[in-house]
This record gives C-alpha cells, sequence and structure tokens, in this order.
C-alpha cells in the first residue's frame, strides 16, 4: 500500500456502550485498521443522520487527532484541508453530484486491470460498494434516489477541497 500514494482508510469511532443514544460527547477512541505505513492514513467512517434518516450533516473532525474518513482522504491530497472545522462542530453536506453520477470501474474490472489507467493518474480514487445488498445507500437531502456511501464521501471529499 504504501507504494501507491496516500491510502486512508475507514475506522469506526467506538462508543460507549452504556449511553443510550451514542453521540459525539460518548465517543471512546477509534478502531484502528490493521493496516499501518507511513502513507496510510485513517479517518472515522461514522455517520450522524437527521432523525428523519436523511443525511444532511457531517462531523468533519471527533477531536483535534479524530477526523472523519472524508476529511482524512481531503487532508491525504491537500494538507490543510478543512484547516477551519473545530472539534465536534457539524457542517452540512453540499451535495453537487446526484446519485450514480460519479465514474465507477467494478471490482472485477480493477482488479484484471481492464479500466483506463489515464482516466485515474493523479485523481484522488476511493474504494466502496454501491450494490444494494450491501446496504450502504443513503437517504439525502437532494434526491429520491439513495445515494452510495462511496458517493456520500466523494461529495464531502470535493467540499473539503473546494472550501
Amino acid at each position: 500500500m504504501n507504494e501507491s500514494g496516500p491510502v486512508v482508510l475507514p475506522a469506526p469511532l467506538l462508543f460507549d456502550r452504556t449511553v443510550a443514544e451514542p453521540n459525539l460527547a460518548s465517543y471512546t477512541g477509534v478502531s484502528l485498521p490493521i493496516f499501518s505505513g507511513p502513507n496510510v492514513w485513517t479517518g472515522y467512517n461514522n455517520v450522524f443522520r437527521d432523525r428523519d434518516g436523511v443525511l444532511r450533516r457531517l462531523v468533519p473532525r471527533a477531536s483535534e487527532t479524530e477526523v472523519s474518513f472524508p476529511l482524512a482522504i481531503a487532508q491525504a491530497h491537500t494538507p490543510d484541508a478543512g484547516a477551519g472545522f473545530e472539534a465536534g462542530e457539524s457542517a452540512r453536506i453540499r451535495y453537487t453530484a446526484a446519485p450514480f453520477s460519479y465514474r465507477m470501474i467494478s471490482f472485477a474490472d480493477a482488479m484484471t486491470g481492464q479500466y483506463d489507467s489515464e482516466a485515474i493518474a493523479g485523481k484522488i480514487v476511493l474504494v466502496g460498494a454501491v450494490a444494494p445488498i450491501l446496504q450502504d445507500l443513503q437517504v439525502t437531502p437532494t434526491s429520491r434516489v439513495r445515494m452510495p456511501g462511496v458517493e456520500v464521501n466523494a461529495n464531502i471529499v470535493s467540499q473539503m477541497l473546494s472550501g
């Protein structure tokens, strides 16, 4: 992984299980992935939906050291991305792309090298699931079609890099 340039891995925040409704104030740490190295970054991938189940906001920083997965991706690309976010502060997600509008390469094509490598050269590449059976489809305020979690993250990364 270290030869590929920066790699950012999701790592969930762990919450105090004695709290009835876990919130940011009750997190106890981050579950670290098994991979590590100088080019491996981590960011928590927890989402905090509104009461109606719609994903409108994110918390870019849980603390000074714990950052969200999309912020970690943005910082791996541009180190000062998200500098204005305070720990625990939430921010509205600006959805600028519709569900299923990002270019996708299937897992099978990626594993067999059957894609145009020039199309992703120098780009931020997010790897994620889009199949409905994997249940990572989010309700957003901008579409009646559920958006894959990887595309929610792509929208947030774009927002973090554009300011």
